[in-house]
């Protein structure tokens, strides 16, 4: 103990198998600032192990997250590069119960955020199941689908679309995103891939 007390010459990482050494070979009883001193060691030495253990690298996510992407393509799960440059957002995505029906179809809403009339977008949109793995979304990849609609919107205009896709077993839309836009003037725009 007196190795903690008095800071000679060895530095305290030099101390540490002195101190576990008195600790667990000594016979004698603690003082009170023995204990607290134990205390203090201990917290010092829980919270440095945990954020040792925290900073270690989740191979197993890794992992998982590198299998899903080479089953189920499409580069990763949510890669919609230049999606920010997109002439029109979409701010809800979610699953549509029929009630003739136990399948799904699912609801967009989106808006045009450009200074253009659009006379036609083409969407994407991503699904899983209660289990988190990828739904079936009506499309030939599972987990993915598309829709388009051609219906005029205006510049600052909000609309929605409604797509049967007849899933099975759909739970959530993990993402839904415009990936080509015409506009009335004849040009178009088209998400990088």
């Amino acid at each position: 103990m007196e190795i903690f007390y008095n800071e000679k010459n060895i530095t305290v990482r030099d101390a540490i198998p002195t101190f576990l050494s008195e600790l667990f070979d000594r016979e004698s009883s603690f003082t009170k600032s023995d204990l607290d001193l134990y205390t203090e060691l201990y917290k010092i030495l829980e919270k440095n192990i945990t954020k040792s253990i925290n900073d270690l690298p989740n191979s197993i996510e890794e992992s998982a997250n590198k299998i899903r992407e080479e089953r189920h393509g499409v580069g990763a799960k949510y890669d919609t590069g230049g999606l920010y440059l997109a002439p029109v957002k979409v701010f809800s995505a979610k699953f549509v119960t029929k009630e003739y029906s136990n399948y799904k179809d699912i609801s967009l809403r989106y808006k045009n955020v450009s200074k253009k009339n659009v006379t036609a977008i083409r969407f994407k949109w991503y699904g899983e199941n209660a289990f988190n793995e990828p739904a079936d979304m009506g499309g030939i990849i599972q987990g993915w689908g598309n829709g388009f609609t051609d219906d005029l919107l205006k510049p600052g205009a909000n609309d929605y679309g409604e797509w049967s896709i007849l899933s099975k077993d759909g739970k959530k839309v993990l993402i839904a995103y415009p990936y080509e836009v015409a506009f009335a003037d004849g040009t178009k725009w088209i998400l990088s891939q």
